[in-house]
């Protein structure tokens, strides 16, 4: 699509206004304070919007995100006369520690929940907004020093051979998350044990047997 005016990303409109009711860079910029100076262009916060809104959008790298915001119109939708080049946004990113990771999932969690309570008061009803429900489980590590009772020597990309934990994530659309910890050496109870917990207190919580 060519000509002024025109974008092929008229559909993040919507999401910058989402963005803007959620108070995203508000939020996101006092979860993780990584200011850069007076004399720095672009803040941690400018990173991550740009970023998000540039997955969204169908990004895969942070070169891919930055074509996305060559759009002009976009920027101009998002209050950006330019945005940084690809090797900016990945310095800014790597002043990200574990602590910040952790912070911003917190974050994350707020946001669902805001979303689901504006849904509820709206009128809607949560067994059609869950009539499907999505489980993304994943795994940490957790390294531990001593002889902590069930953790086992297994893979720890940040110390090989130290003992360590294995926390299970299990996250769901709506922000609930349930952690099933394993040993760094098992692989533990295996995924449709997982699923099957997950559902059972999902359920229970929401007190329908529909929403699966």
């Amino acid at each position: 699509m060519s000509g002024k005016g025109l974008t092929v990303h008229a559909g993040l409109l919507p999401v910058l206004n989402v963005m803007g009711k959620l108070f995203f860079r508000k939020v996101i910029g006092e979860a993780v304070q990584k200011e850069r100076g007076a004399n720095a262009h672009y803040q941690f916060v400018d990173s991550v919007e740009m970023i998000v809104l540039g997955v969204i959008a169908g990004a895969t790298s942070i070169t891919q995100v930055v074509k996305v915001w060559a759009d002009e119109v976009l920027r101009k939708m998002a209050g950006w006369d330019e945005v940084p080049v690809d090797t900016t946004i990945g310095r800014i990113m790597k002043l990200v520690d574990r602590g910040d990771i952790g912070e911003l999932t917190g974050a994350i969690h707020r946001f669902r929940g805001w979303v689901w309570k504006r849904a509820v008061r709206s009128g809607q009803k949560l067994r059609s907004a869950l009539s499907e429900v999505w489980i993304d489980v994943d795994s940490t590590v957790d390294g531990v020093y001593g002889n902590q009772e069930g953790a086992e020597v297994g893979y720890n990309p940040h110390k090989k051979g130290q003992k360590s934990y294995h926390p299970l994530m299990a996250f769901v659309g709506e922000g609930n998350v349930k952690t099933f910890m394993k040993t760094g050496g098992k692989i533990g109870i295996s995924a449709e044990e997982r699923i099957k917990s997950i559902r059972k207190a999902f359920i229970a919580r929401h007190k329908t047997n529909e929403v699966f």
